[in-house]
């Protein structure tokens, strides 16, 4: 039955007129292997002005956000194209400007490292669809390898994940993240650059 699929395909886009089978490859090759990633150099890193992050969702192509402000410990990043990521801790507690955005209500920040393991209860705001849902959460830690792990279970529906989250000890700050947001988005992966 599989073997079917590429000949549809094939006839499909050859009735297509304006199809440059040419640009074909490399969409298909992206779609199958993922993008090229950001090779984030010693350079890169220099030329910025501020923090920034590497964020890639799913199999897209990574974007960096420039870190716009802080607030109350709240750091809000931002993309070129005005896309909005705020982290509370390293943890993404809200988003604007995605296909589908997030808004957490109640338990957004993660517990101190040495605080862990313990259980939060929290509440929060999905868009595209609208839901408002009801989660808890374990949140323990791997103390030689110096990773948080956040267990999620969803209340209103089936929707389970683990994020981690990846400590500098040296600045005690989250360095690298894997985050789900939305059960309607791919996970985000994200590289945490900071500049004092």
């Amino acid at each position: 039955m599989n073997k079917i699929y590429p000949y549809i395909l094939i006839i499909a886009l050859s009735s297509c007129s304006g199809f440059d089978y040419f640009q074909a490859a490399p969409l298909v090759k992206n779609y199958l292997m993922g993008y090229k990633d950001i090779d984030i150099s010693d350079e890169f890193y220099d030329q910025q002005e501020y923090s920034f992050a590497k964020i890639k969702i799913g199999r897209s192509s990574p974007v960096i956000l420039s870190l716009a402000f802080i607030e109350d410990g709240i750091y809000e990043w931002i993309s070129a194209d005005e896309e909005r990521i705020y982290t509370l801790n390293g943890k993404i507690i809200r988003t604007v400007g995605l296909d589908h955005n997030l808004n957490f209500l109640t338990g957004k920040s993660l517990p101190e490292f040495n605080l862990l393991p313990i259980t939060q209860s929290r509440l929060a705001e999905l868009t595209n669809p609208s839901a408002m849902i009801t989660q808890t959460a374990q949140i323990y830690a791997d103390h030689y390898l110096g990773i948080i792990y956040e267990e999620v279970i969803t209340s209103s529906f089936d929707w389970s994940y683990t994020n981690t989250y990846e400590l500098d000890q040296n600045l005690g700050m989250v360095k690298k993240s894997t985050q789900k947001i939305h059960p309607y988005l791919s996970e985000l992966n994200i590289e945490f650059f900071y500049k004092f």
